[in-house]
């Protein structure tokens, strides 16, 4: 296990050793709020792009309560 400092937490990135984990990074990026410097392509892969920034859905701090939602802005 390694803990990560920083907020965001930060990781060099490995896409260019290895061109399959350019999503994975992204996928973490997303999901645990884990950010891949030097990455070449940091858009998002499974949020939408109207996901509040700070907010990652499988990170402990994430608000699990029904009378907290986090909306989203989809479309214009």
């Amino acid at each position: 296990m390694t803990y990560l400092t920083g907020n965001p937490p930060r990781v060099d990135t490995i896409s260019d050793l290895c061109a399959g984990r350019q999503l994975v990074e992204r996928e973490f990026r997303d999901l645990v709020g884990i950010e891949p410097v030097g990455h070449p392509y940091p858009k998002r892969l499974i949020l939408p792009d109207g996901w509040p920034d700070g907010v990652h859905p499988l990170r402990r701090d994430y608000p699990w309560t029904p009378s907290r939602p986090i909306t989203t802005k989809i479309g214009p």
